[in-house]
């Protein structure tokens, strides 16, 4: 079965720091995989590296077998494959709830505003958010914005979701 994301022999170098050491990860459909260490492992550079945020030194990263590091990849398509929730939530504030959800839908998958919105509603009804739907940011609590951020990701109906410490903000 191929992987759903897979990162083969993956580095990352700061300088004269290793911050990622050869990495090789494969996530296959309908797994859960979790990485864990102490602060400053490498856990969110990896993270950042295989949904191809950030730039690696050596190494592949493949999205359903497709090798994303090649040089003629549209990494702004590949990177609409691949949801990602960053630990620090980066809501747009002045965006609402619905805003910020709504925006990736209409800016990367041009979806029509009356379907972006429904899609967007249904993804922050799933996270228990449709009631804060119009409130910003600031009005909202720190769980709160996490879960509008999970909806955003969600929304997109990614291949693959990576989430970098998503229940930090929340509450059991």
């Amino acid at each position: 079965m191929t992987s759903v994301l897979e990162c083969r022999n993956l580095w990352k170098i700061y300088g004269e720091v290793v911050a990622v050491r050869d990495v090789s990860l494969a996530i296959k459909e309908g797994e859960i995989k979790v990485l864990f260490g102490p602060s400053g492992s490498g856990k969110s550079t990896l993270a950042k590296c295989m949904a191809m945020l950030i730039p690696h030194t050596k190494g592949d990263v493949f999205l359903r077998g497709e090798c994303l590091t090649r040089p003629e990849v549209n990494l702004n398509e590949a990177r609409a494959r691949i949801g990602f929730v960053f630990q620090n939530i980066l809501l747009f504030p002045h965006l609402t709830a619905l805003g910020n959800v709504e925006l990736g839908l209409r800016r990367v998958l041009k979806l029509p505003k009356e379907e972006a919105r429904k899609r967007a509603m249904e993804a922050l009804r799933e996270v228990h958010m449709e009631k804060w739907a119009n409130h910003y940011p600031a009005q909202l609590s720190g769980g709160q914005q996490q879960r509008v951020a999970i909806a955003r990701a969600l929304a997109m109906d990614p291949e693959v979701i990576i989430l970098v410490e998503p229940t930090s903000s929340l509450d059991p």
